[in-house]
């Protein structure tokens, strides 16, 4: 929920509104492979999602569909407008990964990918890329001329061909 609201946020602020409906579809497909059905908004138990992250959606969801939010809100129990309300905001603890998915390139051309907890250092991420056995056959017998980190993403040995 709190990345999408950041996430969300961000886009609508940049007037990428195409990129922010596809964020919350992102959190509707997560809430469906949790088993709960966000488009049956009767009630909370209906849905198995908490009131507040449904008021929260509907909040993200209102600059979008009005009406039909406004509804929504007062199908809710809140008897004041949504338009009243505060925009929904993230914390900024719960938004970072613990896991992340870093490239590892050889001479700037993808060869593998490995999964690892976020903020590695370059030495760890290094030694965890060479270790992996595609890369063990790019890189064998040959000297490693640099090393590009960049934290979180990638990894990139550049190499005498």
């Amino acid at each position: 929920m709190n990345k999408t609201i950041k996430k969300f946020s961000g886009d609508i602020e940049g007037a990428k509104f195409n990129t922010a409906v596809s964020s919350l579809m992102e959190l509707l497909n997560f809430f469906r492979k949790e088993g709960k059905d966000i488009l049956n908004v009767i009630s909370t138990e209906t849905t198995g999602i908490s009131k507040d992250d449904l008021e929260k959606i509907i909040r993200l969801v209102s600059p979008f569909a009005p009406h039909i939010c406004e509804e929504l809100w007062n199908k809710l129990g809140n008897k004041k407008s949504i338009f009243g309300e505060k925009w929904p905001e993230y914390d900024k603890n719960l938004i970072k990964d613990e896991v992340v998915k870093i490239a590892i390139q050889v001479n700037g051309k993808l060869r593998d990918t490995m999964e690892t907890k976020a903020d590695i250092t370059e030495e760890e991420a290094r030694s965890l890329a060479i270790s992996q056995k595609k890369i063990e056959n790019w890189i064998a017998g040959k000297e490693i001329k640099k090393v590009i980190f960049v934290q979180n993403k990638l990894i990139n040995f550049v190499i005498n061909e």
